[in-house]
């Protein structure tokens, strides 16, 4: 059985209503290393995932579609943040990704408050979107469902479509681990 925790299903359900751009573009270019095609993809797995699970929720629980739509609102601007993140490093300071320790290492970039700074500065969005994530969260903080959503989660989690959900999501990131060390190799080489 997937062990998962109910925190992390709960930010898996929350990126689940992605509906407005539940898939991203393919952002590269045949200028573009490699491992940016890995990137995007990992975005795209990631937003597929929640999208998946938010409608599992909201088909069982419709009464929960107001907090699943926080949860949404603020792991769609966590992924987005992210994205910025690392598409930010892939342009300065490319160096700092990490290619050859696997997926964990190469999506969780070594981030500084000076890059945030510096982003800030380039790019207005950076900071609005991290406005957004302390607004959302808070709203989920307070909202009137935050602790009996994690009771539905625990019984989802025992569920067929669930677990199906997650052998896709982990059958995906497999796939990605394998790209990711072909993109490491072609890295290497250049």
């Amino acid at each position: 059985m997937i062990k998962t925790t109910i925190t992390s299903a709960l930010a898996v359900l929350v990126v689940a209503t992605c509906v407005v751009t539940p898939f991203a573009e393919d952002k590269t270019s045949d200028e573009d290393p490699p491992f940016l095609e890995v990137w995007n993809d990992y975005v795209v797995a990631q937003k597929r995932i929640h999208v998946d699970l938010f409608q599992l929720i909201v088909d069982k629980w419709p009464d929960l579609e107001s907090i699943a739509t926080l949860n949404r609102d603020y792991q769609v601007s966590t992924i987005q943040l992210s994205d910025m993140k690392f598409t930010y490093l892939a342009e300065t300071d490319p160096g700092r990704i990490v290619l050859d320790d696997g997926l964990s290492a190469f999506t969780n970039v070594d981030w500084k408050e000076s890059d945030s700074d510096e982003l800030r500065a380039a790019d207005p969005e950076f900071g609005k979107l991290e406005d957004l994530l302390v607004k959302t969260n808070k709203q989920m903080s307070e909202h009137p469902d935050r602790l009996g959503i994690h009771g539905r989660i625990l019984e989802l989690m025992k569920g067929e479509a669930y677990n199906s959900i997650m052998i896709r999501y982990n059958e995906r990131m497999d796939q990605l681990e394998k790209k990711l060390e072909i993109a490491a190799l072609e890295a290497r080489e250049e």
